[in-house]
């Protein structure tokens, strides 16, 4: 390929650089973007969807979001140990009608700005294997996947603290990956 590029330098100038340009332009569109195991993007898009959609945290999403924003905060957070936790490098949802933000941005808790709502995830272990029957309904510390639902924005339209910790589990269904809320506590 370098050969060829030589030739168009040595014939035409113009032709050498639009091919050095195509080049380099191919190099950096060709670097890999992390890819995400499929399961893990089908529990957490499922799980995310449950909280933006579903019953069961309706009142926590008005609580510490703003109704009818659809812009939403993925937060990394840490483990009970301390220990780190971060959304899988190249996750993004899909969720229709939503936009998601990554990390903590510079409107945080503005008196300008309006809540946003944000989900840090706390806990997330999808890499292990299925567990029995017995062992799949578990909470806190057990639970493979932990987030805290809260105010990522600002206070605008009313300050709130603190957040709600929320539990899910995963399971095989009808050909997906589902994830299925098994607690919470505020």
């Amino acid at each position: 390929m370098l050969n060829v590029v030589r030739t168009f330098m040595t014939r035409s100038k113009s032709m050498g650089l639009l091919c050095c340009l195509l080049l380099v332009l191919g190099f950096v569109f060709s670097k890999k973007k992390p890819s995400v195991d499929p399961k893990v993007a089908e529990i957490l898009t499922s799980m995310i969807q449950d909280i933006l959609e579903g019953d069961a945290n309706r009142s926590a999403r008005d609580f510490y979001g703003t109704p009818g924003d659809k812009t939403v905060i993925l937060i990394d957070g840490h483990e009970l140990s301390g220990e780190p936790v971060k959304w899988p490098p190249g996750f993004v949802p899909s969720v229709p009608g939503y936009t998601f933000l990554f990390g903590r941005q510079e409107y945080r808790h503005h008196e300008s700005e309006n809540r946003r709502l944000s989900i840090r995830l706390e806990r997330c272990v999808i890499d292990t294997p299925d567990k029995p029957e017995s062992e799949k309904h578990i909470l806190l510390d057990k639970s493979p996947i932990r987030v805290e639902i809260e105010n990522g924005g600002g206070s605008k339209n009313g300050a709130v603290m603190g957040g709600h910790t929320t539990f899910y589990s995963f399971f095989w269904k009808d050909g997906r990956w589902v994830a299925v809320q098994e607690g919470f506590f505020s």
